[in-house]
């Protein structure tokens, strides 16, 4: 019953004053006839959660009020996002409004966690290390050290943030390496994990 409650706002439609025009179109072609729709999922819109459908696709949405302002929260992706994963959002949501927060803000400030996490994971830095090291090395050498971090240490930290690096996840993946009989190079792992991480912190 996805499509049961539509509302369509479209310019120069109505039929009178206070009024909406309706047409005869199908759920499939509304999107290429209508520059913006407003769907309702269910109760006729009394959760505030909708459907939004424009020519560049269908989104989630949920209106709330906020300190006085009227706000909306993008939920996702249709159908990538299902009514189901929408109201768990737009639970969550309500949840924040409750405490006190305004869940934009909360998003967007995920966003910024996420991508300063990004940015200064394990990877990122230990690649900035190497850079600055090749002036005092050899060619080879600097194809041997950043070669054992690609193939020993991204796949296992390269992802988490240098400040989330702990001592048990660096012995874990040491360990993985001495599993496969490869002591030396996982001395070696070791030594270049403990160079990034003092280098992340001289910076």
């Amino acid at each position: 019953m996805l499509w049961a409650f539509l509302r369509i706002f479209r310019r120069g439609t109505h039929r009178g004053a206070g009024s909406e025009s309706f047409p005869t179109e199908t759920p499939n072609t509304l999107a290429q006839t209508n520059p913006v729709i407003e769907i309702c999922s269910c109760n006729n819109g009394a959760d505030h959660t909708f459907l939004l459908v424009n020519q560049s696709g269908k989104y989630w949405r949920y209106k709330y009020r906020f300190n006085g302002k009227e706000k909306t929260l993008a939920l996702g992706v249709y159908p990538d996002i299902s009514l189901k994963e929408a109201r768990f959002k737009r639970d969550e949501a309500r949840k924040a409004l409750s405490d006190g927060s305004d869940p934009v803000l909360i998003k967007k400030l995920d966003k910024i966690a996420l991508r300063t996490a990004s940015e200064n994971s394990f990877e990122n830095i230990a690649r900035e290390w190497h850079t600055t090291q090749l002036a005092r090395w050899s060619d080879s050498h600097g194809i041997r050290v950043i070669n054992s971090l690609e193939e020993d240490a991204f796949p296992l930290i390269g992802r988490i943030s240098i400040s989330e690096l702990t001592a048990p996840i660096i012995l874990e993946a040491i360990r993985k390496i001495e599993k496969r009989g490869a002591t030396e190079t996982a001395g070696r792992v070791l030594q270049r994990i403990n160079s990034v991480i003092r280098f992340a912190i001289q910076t």
